[in-house]
């Protein structure tokens, strides 16, 4: 359905902008294979810390377009998202950020949370004639943020320990940036052909 609408309207993807949300820890430790290192012969390599039991952690949401991460927010501490918190996301980023593209109509594609599905979020989408494309339940495979964005971030923030939130913020911001510049995050751009291979899998993961 979204690979038939998409073919006939050819620019299209620069209207498209792609929401998730996930925790962000203070610190996470430094995957394995992150954390290899070379040794001397009779020496051995720095410890790893490990994560604490009950580790401190904050709300990160994105938008991605064409471009990389077009926008984002953090909320204090512990904070979960709710269907409102979410609106106001909605509210205060989309309209801003179709007016630095000259996009007219947004595209909007998130997955099928439950703030994101709720009615006054659905209120929304409709009173400001957004499109929201379907998306299959349990499918992060098919969002570019699961697929092409929150990995990449939080290796880039692992192995650090940030002592509050606005450093915190500071860190995302500069990887965020980073990344953006080195054309790490693509995935919108990539859509189209993951939409095929899903039809081309017969839907299998």
């Amino acid at each position: 359905m979204n690979l038939s609408w998409l073919s006939h309207r050819k620019d299209d993807l620069r209207r498209f902008i792609c929401l998730d949300e996930s925790w962000v820890e203070f610190f996470t430790p430094l995957q394995r294979h992150q954390a290899r290192s070379w040794v001397g012969p009779g020496t051995s390599a720095e410890p790893i810390p490990r994560a604490e039991l009950h580790e401190r952690k904050v709300s990160l949401i994105v938008g991605m377009d064409v471009h990389g991460v077009a926008f984002w927010k953090t909320y204090e501490e512990n904070i979960t998202m709710t269907a409102e918190r979410y609106k106001s996301f909605l509210e205060e980023c989309i309209p801003k950020w179709a007016i630095h593209r000259n996009i007219r109509a947004p595209v909007l594609l998130h997955d099928n949370a439950r703030p994101h599905k709720a009615y006054v979020v659905q209120e929304l989408i409709e009173d400001r004639s957004w499109i929201e494309l379907p998306h299959p339940p349990y499918s992060p495979d098919m969002n570019p943020c699961d697929f092409n964005c929150l990995g990449h971030l939080k290796r880039q923030l692992s192995g650090h320990r940030y002592s509050n939130k606005p450093e915190l913020d500071s860190a995302i911001n500069t990887a965020i940036t980073s990344l953006n510049e080195d054309g790490t995050f693509n995935g919108v751009n990539d859509l189209p052909s993951v939409w095929q291979r899903v039809i081309d899998s017969g839907g299998d993961h």
